[in-house]
């Protein structure tokens, strides 16, 4: 559960991202223009279950690739270059 670290950092309008696995991300949007919530399309959310049975695909299908280019634009910078690592694919 990231929502209470994204309201202190939501506070003073400290940039930041957060990813969204079983949680409801129309009921826990980020609201701020320097907040960001990423999230993969899953048919099982939202979700209640402790321990996942089908393997999280709610929190592997989010690329960290686009993790930080969201943190990229966030802090202004140029979107970077990153190659997908063996273990990624």
């Amino acid at each position: 559960n990231t929502s209470g670290v994204r309201h202190i950092a939501a506070a003073p309008g400290t940039p930041s991202v957060a990813m969204a696995c079983g949680s409801d991300v129309r009921r826990w949007a980020a609201r701020e223009p320097t907040q960001r919530l990423l999230h993969a399309e899953v048919a099982c959310r939202p979700c209640a279950h402790v321990r996942c049975p089908i393997g999280h695909a709610c929190a592997h299908g989010v690329d960290s690739r686009d993790v930080l280019a969201a943190a990229d634009e966030l802090l202004g910078l140029a979107p970077r270059q990153v190659e997908q690592s063996a273990c990624a694919a």
